[in-house]
């Protein structure tokens, strides 16, 4: 099937535009880049961003995670500062705020990184009349970050396995912890184990 047509047959414009999931790999693909990934990053995200440097990317990819650490509740188990090295950019970011009025107004350093990100492009988002909605244009790197990051702030998940090499993730359900089935089987083991040397004998 073309990639240009739906199962109906109808055309669509889904090479052309980001979809909830399109933003949702796009937001764990930009987390979890690093200097050996940024050629697989450009053959998938190219088409969108072929404009931004790596340096750029890699810019980008700093705050996003600055943002992913201020708005997934990891800190009940592990520590913010423990996980999360700051860069030259998300120092910046944490100065901008401080020195701002926004924390007298009530805006939190989540919604005002994103209101950082919507000013950065000109002509970042677009009116689409047929829905009635305000949507990112596809090629604003900075715009979609940030609709991206208010549409799925809610599920966004730093994996509470410690060996996790793949850490941020978007949960299917509020309560997750693991990103996978693999990455919570420890937490699961050792569980089992617990609840077996506590209760050992009890039913002989």
């Amino acid at each position: 099937m073309s990639s240009t047509q739906n199962k109906t047959g109808k055309s669509s414009r889904e090479s052309t535009s980001l979809t909830p999931l399109k933003t949702a790999s796009l937001l764990t693909d930009l987390a979890l880049l690093d200097s050996g990934s940024v050629g697989a990053f450009r053959r998938r995200w190219d088409k969108f961003y072929r404009r931004y440097s790596d340096a750029a990317l890699l810019k980008a990819r700093d705050e996003l995670r600055y943002f992913w650490h201020r708005v997934a509740p990891s800190r009940p188990i592990r520590r913010m500062e423990d996980l999360f090295q700051h860069t030259n950019d998300t120092e910046q970011l944490e100065r901008e705020y401080e020195h701002s009025t926004a924390l007298e107004h009530g805006i939190r350093l989540p919604q005002f990184i994103c209101e950082e990100w919507l000013g950065r492009e000109r002509g970042g988002i677009f009116v689409h009349w047929p829905t009635r909605q305000i949507k990112a244009r596809p090629a604003s790197l900075p715009t979609v970050l940030a609709i991206g990051c208010l549409y799925h702030s809610p599920y966004l998940r730093i994996c509470q396995n410690s060996g996790c090499r793949d850490r941020y993730f978007i949960a299917a359900r509020k309560d997750q912890k693991y990103c996978s089935p693999e990455c919570a089987e420890p937490a699961k083991l050792e569980a089992k184990r617990k609840w077996w040397n506590a209760n050992r004998g009890k039913n002989q």
